[in-house]
């Protein structure tokens, strides 16, 4: 990408050449695609979040598009479509929803009913905060890094909250009281 054959697209779209907009995309795309997918690791969600961009990039009315520093600008709308996406969906499935306090739990490895009970019981005295991040964790397999980003936490306070909370588990859970 050359930033200045997009800046001069940018100016020849905003003069009301729109066959510019064809070199935007194309000068454009493949950065879009790069930060879509390192930030949303899924590659049709990464397509479609550039597809989208570039859609709301064509209706919007041309004075609202910068005439500076356009591929900050870029990278900017990009990662906030990504941000957008993310928060949508975790508002979406909501997590205290996914996460019910009334747990079962469904494992082969916890089969002794006391356990189950004495394992719920447990996870109940966590915070709401430490549930979140356990289960996602633990049961969706993501990085303190996924994480991180999903609850707007720095990764060093979701990985010590998560420890503290693991913690407050194996602490709850003395198997050799049962």
């Amino acid at each position: 990408m050359n930033k200045e054959n997009v800046k001069r697209a940018f100016q020849e779209y905003k003069n009301g050449n729109s066959e510019a907009f064809n070199k935007i995309y194309s000068e454009c795309s493949v950065f879009v695609k790069n930060i879509t997918f390192s930030m949303l690791k899924n590659r049709e969600d990464s397509e479609d979040t550039c597809q989208n961009i570039f859609l709301k990039m064509y209706l919007l009315k041309k004075e609202k598009l910068p005439d500076k520093n356009e591929v900050g600008w870029i990278y900017t709308v990009s990662k906030n479509a990504c941000k957008d996406l993310i928060k949508n969906r975790q508002s979406f499935e909501d997590i205290s929803e996914l996460y019910n306090y009334n747990i079962e739990v469904e494992s082969d490895e916890i089969e002794n009913n006391e356990i189950r009970q004495l394992y719920s019981q447990t996870l109940k005295n966590l915070s709401q905060n430490e549930q979140k991040i356990v289960f996602l964790r633990l049961w969706n397999n993501l990085t303190f890094k996924d994480i991180s980003s999903l609850l707007n936490k720095s990764i060093s306070t979701i990985s010590g909250t998560y420890y503290n909370a693991i913690d407050k588990i194996k602490s709850g859970i003395n198997l050799n009281n049962l």
